[in-house]
């Protein structure tokens, strides 16, 4: 633990306390008044590798800015949760509630901080917002670990991917998928046979791992020894097991000398969750320069990241209508839009900007009209 008494009594040793408090949006908040207080009262401290900074269960007296440096975050019941590093903080929440530390912190190489003791950090709260994490901190959530998957499917010709993304249009399997993560699974299929009298799927399997797409021939489907209906080519079957990891609902018994396109459910998660990663560090390189959401660690972001849904509006279209109510909030990921109330006041809203949050928070009726402009 940080010897904190002693550390009181040097400065913030040569560091512009100012200047890294202008670089957190943690206290974007702060007036004057109250960043000054902070910038006089700030010490730097500094950890060698090992060094435990904060420790799990003890009551927290202090919190930290990393100015450089890095720094694991870990709790006895998960284990590793995140890292943090220039710009991070850690330790405002047992302060603010009065409750022990919920997870240990430890420099994974040199680091350099500025403390801030209760004293001062309660006479500073007054307008600090701080990114809101219960529990065992959303922010560090441990991330769950990919499907490692053998190396599956082979270059397909444009034609066969088309073919196969115009069967799966409309299967329940790919109706949240878009175009990329289609085309990404479709190409971990790979082409199998299936001899004339194979029963591929047995009702009632629950080692139900595969999606199929038929390529030729032709398969019976039966339900408790009773053919209920039939596969040709282009029919698409075995998505359920894929979804809800439930039992094979009926046999699918091949009728012919039939060929299937087949994929796992490890590589069709993989390639969905590949995606939705590479996305996400777009979206959360994006909300880094939404004012709302600077005050959020990287791991927050990412956890809006998830949460938000990409829509498209055409010219003219209305987004939110002034007097409805409002179950949704907005950021302009691209494009402009115009707000507009019914007393006349109108203004532009550009790419970065948000609205609609007011609504969610207050529970009151839209307070404008926002409608898109290009």
């Amino acid at each position: 633990m940080i010897g904190l008494k002693s550390a009181m009594k040097t400065a913030a040793g040569g560091i512009d306390a100012n200047q890294v408090l202008n670089n957190v949006p943690l206290l974007s908040n702060l007036n004057k008044a109250q960043r000054k207080i902070l910038a006089e009262n700030l010490v730097k401290q500094q950890f060698k590798t090992g060094q435990t900074i904060m420790k799990e269960g003890e009551p927290g007296d202090f919190f930290i800015i990393i100015v450089q440096g890095k720094v694991e975050v870990k709790s006895k019941q998960a284990g590793h949760l995140a890292f943090l590093s220039n710009g991070d903080y850690a330790g405002e929440q047992a302060l603010l509630r009065s409750a022990p530390r919920n997870a240990t912190l430890k420099a994974v190489e040199p680091t350099t901080c500025l403390v801030c003791n209760k004293r001062t950090f309660d006479k500073a709260l007054i307008s600090v917002t701080f990114a809101k994490r219960e529990g065992k901190r959303k922010a560090f959530y441990t991330p769950i670990a990919e499907e490692k998957t053998n190396s599956e499917g082979t270059q397909k010709d444009k034609k066969i991917v088309n073919w196969i993304l115009e069967c799966v249009n409309d299967n329940l399997l790919f109706l949240k998928l878009d175009r990329q993560q289609r085309e990404r699974v479709v190409q971990r299929m790979r082409l199998v046979k299936v001899p004339k009298g194979c029963s591929i799927i047995k009702q009632g399997d629950v080692n139900a791992t595969t999606f199929y797409v038929c390529e030729s021939g032709s398969f019976d489907i039966i339900v408790d020894k009773v053919k209920v209906g039939q596969y040709k080519r282009g029919g698409c079957f075995g998505e359920l097991a894929l979804l809800y990891d439930s039992p094979r609902a009926a046999t699918i018994l091949a009728t012919s000398n039939s060929e299937v396109w087949e994929v796992s459910r490890n590589a069709f998660r993989y390639e969905v969750a590949e995606t939705y990663k590479q996305k996400n560090v777009d979206v959360i390189h994006f909300l880094k320069k939404v004012e709302l959401f600077k005050p959020l660690l990287n791991n927050e972001l990412a956890l809006i990241a998830d949460a938000l849904i990409e829509i498209a509006f055409d010219s003219g279209d209305v987004i939110i209508k002034e007097g409805d109510k409002g179950d949704r909030f907005y950021v302009i990921r691209k494009g402009t839009c115009e707000w507009s109330k019914s007393n006349g006041e109108k203004g532009p809203l550009e790419e970065g900007m948000f609205f609609g949050e007011r609504a969610l928070r207050t529970k009151e009726r839209r307070a404008a009209t926002v409608t898109a402009t290009c």
